[in-house]
């Protein structure tokens, strides 16, 4: 029941808000010149889906990991059924929200690290943020990003990523073909999907002015709908990572903490009833991805990676998507 509100804090050197725990959290506050991580909002059960209700709103968060400068965003998180919205984050290094998948608990602390499950993230919606001038001192990263490598990416489950503007990530000419290495999509990216992370729904968003939009990294149940792309070099990546050298490390890993969640008993049988069976459909597959009614202007290419071909043979699929020319594409939202 910890509510820090209409706060200024600045000018030291660790985090600018860190809380754990249940129905807490920071809003109206403006966060800036601190050495790590602007806030750190985690709470919420994994193996139960019991909801954390912490939140992280309306706050202004910029100018942060001025001494660690890489994997300190404004906004880290993790959990379960917790709510980051309407906040305005820019100026970052690095990421500019970064959680779920596999970071780890901060310290030590027993039941920190039960609480939040090595870092589990599911049912948690973040909304109508600005993300902004962001991941310039890095490659293969994120503004937002979130990761399955340490085998979370299938317990991860019903997170949303919506409304929320996308603007200045990395390199945005169109006139500098580069790539940080020829196999791997562009260095810096809107929004990162990395390591076989599912199940996300990712609609209503903007992107614009960015080196590269949306990296599906070999996930599989993500909904990539109604988005627009201006000014990008590329919109969407998506690969078949876990059926080669990229992930196929990573599936015992996965398989290993998939067993730790008892996915055949309620409550995640309840929620996700697909999960029962995902052993037995083809795991390593990127499998019943949809990319749909989404808009493009100014991009190189809107679907890189996976060819058409190949991405419907894994059971996805990709339709009404529009190139609009003549026309500024509008966020519906944002700060």
């Amino acid at each position: 029941g910890v509510r820090i509100e209409s706060c200024e804090i600045s000018g030291h050197g660790q985090h600018g808000v860190v809380l754990f725990g249940n129905r807490s959290g920071v809003d109206r506050s403006s966060i800036s010149s601190v050495g790590c991580g602007g806030v750190w909002v985690v709470g919420g059960v994994a193996r139960t889906l019991t909801h954390g209700e912490m939140y992280a709103t309306h706050n202004r968060i910029w100018d942060f990991a001025l001494w660690m400068r890489s994997y300190h965003p404004g906004v880290r998180w993790g959990g379960v059924g917790n709510v980051y919205s309407h906040n305005w984050i820019h100026n970052s290094p690095h990421n500019c929200i970064y959680g779920g998948g596999n970071d780890p608990p901060p310290f030590s602390n027993a039941t920190l690290a039960i609480a939040i499950e090595s870092g589990s993230g599911s049912e948690c919606v973040f909304e109508n943020n600005t993300l902004d001038t962001c991941a310039y001192e890095c490659q293969d990263c994120g503004a937002f990003y979130t990761c399955g490598q340490q085998g979370q990416a299938w317990v991860n489950r019903g997170n949303k990523l919506r409304s929320t503007v996308f603007r200045n990530i990395g390199i945005t000419s169109l006139d500098t073909p580069y790539r940080w290495a020829p196999w791997w999509p562009t260095g810096q990216i809107g929004a990162y999907f990395d390591d076989q992370m599912s199940g996300w729904e990712v609609y209503n968003n903007s992107f614009s002015d960015c080196e590269g939009g949306i990296v599906l990294g070999g996930g599989r149940r993500t909904h990539i709908k109604f988005n627009s792309f201006e000014n990008c070099d590329w919109a969407i990546h998506t690969d078949d990572r876990g059926m080669n050298g990229l992930g196929a490390g990573n599936l015992q890993t996965m398989l290993t903490s998939f067993a730790r969640f008892n996915v055949t008993e309620p409550p995640w049988a309840t929620r996700y009833p697909y999960l029962a069976n995902e052993l037995e459909d083809n795991p390593a597959w990127p499998e019943y991805n949809q990319i749909s009614y989404n808009r493009y202007r100014l991009v190189r290419s809107f679907m890189d990676g996976l060819s058409p071909e190949a991405f419907e043979n894994y059971h996805s699929s990709a339709f009404e998507n529009s190139q609009v020319n003549g026309v500024v594409l509008r966020p519906c939202s944002g700060l």
